[in-house]
């Protein structure tokens, strides 16, 4: 409704973006979000740098997060490497503001941290971040905020661990198949191949079809 009012001030393109973050309903709208988000950190202007402002850098880091905690499995594609791998960068720049770092900071570097599937490393930034959290009315609250995400890293933890073990078996499972399958042709081999060779009386013949069951069996073995 005020947008022709506000866009004029380069800070309302982030809170902009904060309203779309909390009305985005979908996988696909929350990843346009991440890639708006993303852009922002990397303008600046006569009067504005983006690069280097603590909010907008937060809010993009905190929203890499809270997409990849949804979408696990887009952490090992192109595009989540490469967002996880800037986004951890940043939240790493943020951190070299040591004792200025708001307790947020040490939160989101520790959620990175678990989507790269750094538990324990992103656990104590966690715990780190909850003991950094100011006396205050509000301070229980936002001790439960912030342990809601160690709970999310034992289930990050279970899903990577559930995947690895899958990911095993059906390497196991393709080499029982190999396995069958050269049994299966040297069985075929023994029984059809006494009575071919029996009735081949051109030596050429015998040594190709010798040659073409050893490429077979070469071929199932690897």
């Amino acid at each position: 409704k005020y947008k022709d009012d506000f866009e004029r001030f380069p800070i309302y393109s982030h809170l902009y973006l904060m309203a779309k973050e909390n009305a985005a309903a979908s996988a696909s709208e929350m990843k346009q979000v991440l890639l708006e988000a993303h852009e922002l950190t990397e303008k600046k202007g006569a009067d504005f740098d983006f690069t280097k402002q603590d909010g907008v850098l937060n809010a993009y880091v905190s929203i890499a997060c809270k997409y990849f905690e949804s979408n696990l499995d887009e952490r090992d594609e192109p595009f989540g490497k490469e967002i996880l791998k800037d986004a951890y960068e940043k939240a790493k720049w943020l951190l070299s503001k040591g004792e200025n770092a708001y307790p947020k900071f040490h939160l989101n570097i520790g959620r990175i941290l678990i989507l790269k599937k750094e538990y324990d490393a992103g656990e104590a930034k966690i715990n780190e971040a909850i003991e950094l959290l100011p006396d205050g009315v509000d301070r229980m609250s936002r001790v439960n905020e912030f342990g809601h995400y160690l709970t999310k890293c034992a289930i990050i933890r279970a899903h990577d661990s559930t995947k690895d073990e899958l990911r095993e078996l059906d390497k196991i499972k393709v080499s029982n198949y190999k396995i069958i399958a050269l049994l299966t042709s040297i069985i075929g081999f023994l029984l059809g191949g006494i009575q071919i060779f029996a009735n081949i009386t051109n030596a050429a013949i015998f040594i190709y079809l010798l040659i073409m069951y050893a490429l077979l069996m070469f071929v199932l073995v690897n």
